[in-house]
């Protein structure tokens, strides 16, 4: 993740895969200098690493003390100083990751997403989910229930989340997401011993075939498989599959916190993968808590 920081300390942002710096409406690194322009310039993420283009702003940009020409292109290393306008205006990159979604308290510990899923407090006790919906939007599950967030919200009073912003953040939040297959392309095949003790999952994407470790969660997509792919005829396929978490929990003889848990598990073992949007595995209905498996391509079988 890169992160850029005023020099004061007083403000912190996450860089998306391109950040418009300046005074204008539409920047997305709004400054409050005078002495800067209204688009000033802008920050893009180009052959690993984060570069600054001076956009012909009238006082100019400087990295380190040493001025860009104006539509100037320069790489902005970690540490740098990167002044817009004026010393009013003085930020500094301290992360020079890809972009990435992130979390900070008030301490200012630090959240990374990994493989785009951002768990809070942390992957060992992943209570609330952050990750890429399917139209370049970002969703948050807070114990189990989504809404959609945007950079800068507040997650119960504790988190601030600071997501990927810029004109190209539907391309942005596809790399950290992952290079590889969007998951509606995916297809599931499972394959159930007779005493459903033992569950193998392998994921088809295009000519790949890749078989997964077994983990217990296993059984868990494979009950929701089932509920889709058992659906009735005369149940439409925007209908097909959801199951209320009470329902679900009594099948599965778990506790909502769990079932949460082995959906993040789940999540993860997907975007380890590189798919992106891993978090669609499993679809939420804000209103009702009924959950469902979010790909429809699926095979199930005995050994």
């Amino acid at each position: 993740m890169g992160v850029l920081e005023r020099a004061d300390g007083a403000r912190r942002i996450a860089l998306g895969g391109r950040v418009l710096a300046g005074r204008g409406e539409r920047c997305d690194l709004r400054l409050a200098s005078p002495r800067a322009s209204g688009e000033h310039a802008v920050l893009t993420w180009r052959d690993g690493g984060w570069h600054v283009r001076d956009l012909g702003s009238r006082n100019g940009t400087l990295i380190d003390g040493e001025p860009l020409a104006p539509g100037g292109l320069r790489p902005l290393p970690v540490g740098a100083t990167l002044q817009l306008g004026d010393a009013d205006e003085q930020w500094r990159l301290v992360a020079d990751g890809p972009p990435e979604a992130v979390a900070v308290d008030a301490a200012g510990v630090f959240r990374h997403a990994v493989d785009g899923l951002l768990a809070l407090p942390d992957p060992e006790d992943p209570a609330t989910t952050v990750f890429a919906a399917a139209n370049g939007r970002w969703l948050a599950e807070v114990a189990g229930a989504p809404r959609f967030v945007q950079d800068a919200d507040w997650l119960e009073d504790r988190w601030q989340i600071l997501l990927p912003v810029g004109g190209e953040a539907a391309a942005a939040t596809t790399m950290l997401a992952g290079g590889g297959p969007s998951v509606d392309r995916l297809v599931l095949r499972f394959a159930v011993s007779q005493d459903e003790e033992f569950v193998q999952l392998r994921v088809q994407q295009g000519a790949q075939l890749h078989a997964l470790p077994t983990r217990g969660f296993h059984y868990l997509l494979l009950t929701l498989a089932r509920l889709r792919h058992e659906a009735p005829d005369d149940v439409s396929e925007a209908e097909a599959g959801w199951v209320y978490v009470e329902d679900l929990c009594r099948m599965l003889d778990t506790d909502p916190p769990r079932l949460n848990v082995d959906i993040y598990r789940a999540r993860q073992q997907l975007a380890a993968l590189g798919v992106r949007e891993a978090g669609r595995l499993v679809e939420r209905r804000a209103t009702s808590r009924q959950l469902r498996l979010g790909i429809a391509g699926l095979e199930i079988e005995r050994l």
